[in-house]
């Protein structure tokens, strides 16, 4: 399991999302099938979700894209704006 976090960082690094702060959001489990899984906030066109941890139970922790940026969900990068067909606001979180 400690490989697949090694992996699951080195992936955060590539794609060019930064987790600010990797703060677990209020201790909310997810799934052994959403391991590695990112989902964008519904409130916050910055913010995502990304399920991740060194062994189960995974947890959700909330990222934060830099400024200017939007979480972009089909790519599950930081993306700018015009480049993203989605709008904000139209996914479910965690």
């Amino acid at each position: 399991m400690k490989k697949m976090f090694s992996i699951t960082t080195a992936v955060l690094l590539l794609a060019g999302v930064t987790i600010t702060k990797s703060q677990v959001v209020t201790p909310v489990k997810c799934a052994d099938d959403e391991l590695g899984k990112y989902f964008a906030s519904t409130t916050d066109c910055s913010v995502y979700y990304l399920c991740a941890g060194s062994s189960s139970p995974y947890y959700w922790y909330i990222g934060s894209c830099p400024p200017g940026l939007h979480f972009n969900d089909e790519t599950s990068t930081c993306d700018i704006p015009s480049k993203i067909t989605h709008t904000c606001g139209c996914n479910e979180q965690p």
